[in-house]
């Protein structure tokens, strides 16, 4: 592996998907497709650069590796349902082994085609579309799967292709060959959710022509070695449903000051204002303190507030009882200047620590 770091990987795919052909060293990318694949990657690197990053530290994956690797259908599901997008658009990474796995998250309106039981489905839904990379000794690798999910839970796409992509992650040959034969909370996450090749895969032009009887295990194998394309799929897609679980889950967060990570003047009377660019740094799980920036006091109330993004976060009604998902949205004013944040997520200092 090369000397590429923890944090570098987000811009290393966006300056990938410039040009994918050259640059994506995963597969040999079909060119069929390949005037509109250029132009969608150019679009994705551009929304990937202006992404918000969250960078996972070790010590956290490992804890929530121990986790997955019990292939537990109740952790996913658990996690399935708590991991509510905390932005619209946001990138995510982290490293396994001697791997480096990123994660682009983005809020969008498609188009699919599915199928269910042998019905076929289409239409237009709002969808996370979740892109998966990684980096290792061949260099920036797309993974061969896109996955959607569903924001309207009166929807569905069909369950067959997820179904068949973790069936063998979670043995769910115990249940019956029908999709109705699922427990009931798997099958509702299943039906939110749609797998199938990247446009530029081999097999995508299969599965456009003939998505019935379309298989994605058969097409992530054709590919190379198991664990780079299914294994590492699934891994990645569990691994990211985990950590937004963990920043969304109903505890607060340690208050750490935001780091600047980038060097520029403070606002003053005489001068514009100014842009910063920080990090802030998330101990998860969370302990009951509120997560804050180091205000300057005197700044704040003579100039106001800068511009900055809050995450969405659950909200709890203590009068009421009532919980409430609050979306990601704008806070303060951008002639002030403007605050962009990325997130360093890590695990609390002592958390599951072994007592004598």
């Amino acid at each position: 592996m090369s000397d590429l770091a923890l944090g570098d990987l987000r811009l290393k795919v966006a300056h990938m998907l410039q040009n994918p052909y050259v640059r994506n060293k995963g597969f040999t990318m079909s060119k069929r497709y390949k005037k509109s694949v250029k132009l969608s990657s150019k679009d994705l690197s551009r929304k990937i650069q202006s992404s918000t990053h969250y960078t996972v530290e070790n010590e956290l994956v490992n804890l929530i590796s121990k986790s997955t690797k019990r292939l537990s259908i109740r952790h996913f599901i658990n996690a399935f349902d708590n991991a509510m997008p905390p932005h619209r658009n946001f990138f995510v990474e982290w490293q396994m082994d001697d791997e480096l796995f990123g994660a682009h998250v983005l809020q969008e309106r498609r188009k699919f085609y599915s199928r269910d039981g042998g019905k076929k489905f289409s239409g237009v839904q709002d969808v996370l579309s979740i892109n998966l990379y990684s980096f290792s000794s061949l260099g920036i690798t797309s993974m061969p799967i896109e996955v959607w999910i569903s924001l309207d839970e009166g929807k569905n796409f069909g369950v067959n292709l997820t179904r068949e992509l973790m069936s063998e992650f979670f043995d769910l040959s115990a249940f019956g060959p029908d999709n109705s034969d699922l427990p009931e909370d798997l099958l509702r996450v299943f039906k939110r959710m749609q797998v199938q090749p990247v446009p530029a895969h081999p097999s995508y032009q299969e599965f456009d022509e003939d998505p019935e009887n379309f298989s994605i295990i058969k097409a992530c194998r054709s590919l190379g070695p198991l664990y780079r394309f299914e294994t590492a799929s699934q891994m990645g897609l569990i691994t990211l449903l985990s950590v937004i679980s963990l920043v969304n889950y109903d505890w607060t967060v340690d208050r750490e000051p935001g780091v600047i990570i980038d060097s520029v003047k403070s606002v003053n009377t005489s001068g514009a204002a100014k842009d910063q660019h920080k990090q802030v740094k998330l101990n998860l799980p969370k302990s009951k303190k509120v997560l804050d920036f180091f205000k300057q006091k005197p700044r704040t109330r003579k100039f106001g507030t800068a511009e900055h993004v809050v995450r969405g976060h659950w909200r709890y009604y203590k009068r009421t009882g009532e919980r409430v998902w609050i979306g990601e949205h704008a806070r303060g004013d951008s002639k002030y200047g403007t605050v962009h944040k990325d997130y360093l997520l890590t695990k609390r200092e002592n958390f599951l620590k072994q007592t004598a």
